[in-house]
């Protein structure tokens, strides 16, 4: 059994929603959560059926007493309750109830926060089919030509915009404030400048996308179908995390795709892992930090000084 000390607030909650055994309130307290809803929500109304409730079609006229109708006696008890319902979540738990992906977006947005997030990146491609040395998109990636594991580091600044990476072969700066790229190959010794795309970026930095989509991983991955996001409490050493999961396909292929797990600190909502199981294969694996500050060029990558037509250029070279 877990110690009291383990629990915090959103467990509280979690637990409140789930429970299946909570009593029925009595037929009185309904009534009288319905007098008061009705009372904040239009006083002149329930003034009005306290003090008049026959009305009267005139001088001379036979008055007429308002009678009860199970259709619409129906609807407001339905209504009712319905309004009994949120006004109980949002007196206990201070919010209406959230959905998993809306929570997960909340994480992002906390760890959008931070001056700079540093990932370092484990890809594992043993047994992994459909990356030769051929395969573009390997390249690309950063996966061929590297045989069963692969390892480099990555920065993102959200509030700046400004995106690092350092691999084996090449060291690279991104600023999507100007829309430019810039790449030094370190085996060439050659420079080279391109348009910014944050939909090709290496593995491993699948949340620098997501944050740069604000969260919406639908605009983060075009081009594919996302499932629902699962949430749930795992145990980590001596203590607990939060763990989302989510799959990804290709629209095109739907045979094709991963799936991701994101580990998530309970107590600041960091992320601190980022995971993805390929279905030809290959593995992905970012765990993550947040220093106070970030490479802003290749020069504090590692990389001689910038070529003078490159170095204060916004345009992308053709």
């Amino acid at each position: 059994m877990r110690p009291e000390s383990e629990f915090n607030s959103e467990d509280l909650v979690d637990a409140f929603l789930l429970e299946p055994a909570a009593p029925e309130p009595s037929g009185e307290h309904v009534e009288q959560l319905r007098q008061r809803l009705l009372a904040e929500a239009c006083p002149a109304a329930v003034e009005r059926d306290l003090l008049t409730p026959v009305e009267s079609r005139g001088a001379g006229q036979p008055t007429e007493r308002r009678t009860w109708s199970p259709h619409r006696g129906a609807v407001t008890i339905t209504g009712v309750a319905v309004a009994i319902a949120l006004w109980l979540v949002v007196t206990w738990t201070g919010a209406a109830p959230e959905t998993p992906i809306m929570k997960f977006r909340q994480v992002l947005a906390t760890t959008g926060t931070q001056a700079w997030v540093h990932g370092q990146t484990i890809v594992t491609a043993s047994g992994a089919t459909g990356y030769g040395a051929a395969d573009s998109g390997a390249a690309s990636y950063g996966v061929a030509g590297y045989g069963a594991r692969h390892q480099f580091e990555t920065w993102f600044s959200p509030a700046e915009r400004l995106a690092a990476l350092r691999t084996e072969t090449e060291l690279q700066v991104t600023d999507y404030n100007l829309g430019v790229q810039f790449t030094y190959d370190r085996g060439a010794d050659v420079f080279r400048q391109s348009a910014a795309d944050p939909h090709h970026e290496h593995f491993g930095r699948t949340m620098v996308v997501a944050l740069l989509s604000g969260g919406d991983l639908t605009d983060a991955l075009p081009f594919h179908s996302v499932s629902e996001v699962q949430k749930t409490s795992i145990r980590l050493g001596e203590g607990h995390g939060i763990q989302y999961q989510f799959s990804v396909t290709w629209r095109s292929n739907p045979a094709l795709g991963w799936l991701t797990t994101v580990i998530v600190d309970p107590e600041n909502r960091f992320i601190q892992t980022w995971e993805e199981q390929h279905s030809h294969g290959l593995h992905v694996y970012t765990k993550f930090d947040y220093p106070a500050d970030g490479p802003r060029d290749l020069a504090a990558l590692g990389a001689p000084p910038l070529p003078p037509h490159l170095t204060h250029s916004a345009e992308p070279l053709n």
